[in-house]
């Protein structure tokens, strides 16, 4: 069930479309009644409560430290993304800087719990993926609870300049000697700038910490920080608020190594994939990502990357 739930990390955009599309036009409409929004917010509390304990108490696995049988999933990252979605559904027409803050602290979260060795990547994917599905959910029976569902805005998916904060899960596909990479989590900033009416330039800083295997026994969080520069495209759908956005970037990658295992300080790391972006006002878009990563570490590891990103558009 575990790699179940962590292979459903490309789905987690489809948490906005939880709810029904509107125009742009409608993006100034007035708020809605408390009422509505402490219904709809205590229902994804309470459904993110009971789905994360029952696979808390029913599967059981050792944390990275072996204190304790209920790695799976993370409780702090599933909270901290169930609160991230609930100030985006209720902000993101009012800021755009809410929901992309909201998300950095709960990708903060998410990666402090792997690279301090209380939980495996898996878990903290499946406590994002879980805390995002769940308030989704919450808001989608809120609503018919109140009688007033939710409704989702749209606008055009013009190409400008974009500041995105993303959550990343890494599938490793290979790792050095003896040892074994598992899933990895990752946290960074991509900014895209527009040069032509399709073609821009990117730049992508990111955090990223997975943990490691050596002979079959856990044996540490293998951390580090990248900076990469390239290309983007850009090109609209049929629907003007969705828009493919593949990029190729190359850089390179500073490793925190675990004590006593030696490998290279700076790495090379090379990404190349695309991204569907949506853009649910003229300031903010929700954008998911799928990637295939070189990086070398003594010999070339690759990984495949799963991301789901908020958006400032200027």
């Amino acid at each position: 069930m575990k790699r179940f739930l962590s292979s459903l990390a490309i789905a987690v955009p489809a948490m906005y479309l939880a709810a029904n599309p509107a125009d742009s036009s409608e993006v100034k409409t007035s708020p809605r009644p408390a009422v509505n929004i402490t219904v709809r917010a205590a229902t994804s509390l309470v459904l993110n409560a009971a789905v994360t304990e029952v696979f808390k108490n029913t599967v059981h696995e050792l944390r990275p430290e072996r204190d304790a049988n209920n790695s799976f999933p993370s409780r702090h990252t599933s909270w901290a993304f169930t609160a991230s979605t609930i100030l985006a559904n209720e902000f993101y027409t009012t800021s755009p800087w809410i929901p992309w803050l909201a998300q950095g602290a709960a990708s903060a979260v998410a990666l402090q719990r792997v690279a301090y060795h209380h939980h495996y990547g898996g878990d903290v994917v499946a406590g994002a993926l879980i805390g995002i599905g769940s308030t989704e959910a919450g808001y989608l029976l809120g609503g018919l609870f109140t009688g007033c569902p939710l409704r989702v805005h749209s606008a055009d998916a013009e190409f400008k300049t974009t500041l995105t904060l993303f959550s990343e899960a890494v599938y490793n596909l290979s790792a050095p000697d003896n040892g074994e990479l598992l899933t990895g989590f990752a946290t960074g900033v991509r900014v895209g700038v527009p040069l032509s009416e399709h073609y821009g330039l990117s730049v992508t800083g990111r955090l990223s910490s997975s943990p490691l295997k050596v002979d079959g026994r856990y044996f540490s969080a293998v951390s580090a920080a990248a900076l990469s520069v390239g290309g983007v495209g850009h090109f609209g759908l049929a629907n003007r608020a969705l828009a493919l956005e593949p990029a190729v970037e190359v850089g390179f990658a500073r490793n925190i190594r675990p004590r006593h295992w030696d490998r290279p300080t700076i790495s090379f790391v090379a990404d190349a994939g695309c991204a569907l972006s949506w853009h649910l006002t003229d300031r903010f878009a929700v954008r998911s990502a799928a990637t295939y990563r070189l990086t070398t570490l003594n010999g070339a590891i690759s990984a495949i990357t799963l991301s789901v990103g908020s958006s400032v558009v200027f």
